[in-house]
């Protein structure tokens, strides 16, 4: 599971497997890794599909432009407790979640994980630490 923080100015909605999910500009919500596999290639280096799907670059002269754009989202491995999965299955997991709380947003103090994604891929995937 991945929190994900728009950082853009605009929502951006997509659809996965039948259900929709929206990305709200400046909000964290959670999002199942395959689904942000899907809709912004986490994973995949190759970017250029993803940034044409979303429309943020329609053929390669517009290719730094679109990664401006996907480089605003900010993506955060989390673990689930037993807490988290009783949420998920009352609301559903297929429903984006907003972080009201802000918890998920990066700041700085994460270290990156490549037990995922590998270092050279973008977006970054990171790993919240704990406090020592």
């Amino acid at each position: 599971m991945l929190k994900i923080t728009n950082n853009n100015t605009f929502d951006l909605t997509d659809r996965y497997d039948g259900e929709d999910y929206t990305f709200p500009a400046g909000k964290t919500v959670r999002c199942p890794v395959v689904v942000a596999q899907h809709f912004f290639g986490i994973g995949n280096p190759n970017k250029m599909p993803y940034l044409s799907r979303q429309g943020w670059a329609r053929h390669s002269q517009e290719f730094d432009a679109g990664m401006l754009i996907l480089n605003n989202f900010a993506f955060e491995e989390i673990d689930l407790g037993p807490q988290d999965d009783l949420a998920l299955n009352a609301q559903g997991a297929a429903h984006l979640q907003s972080a009201d709380d802000g918890e998920g947003e990066t700041d700085g103090s994460h270290e990156a994980s490549s037990a995922t994604l590998p270092k050279n891929t973008r977006p970054t995937l990171t790993r919240r630490l704990a406090p020592a």
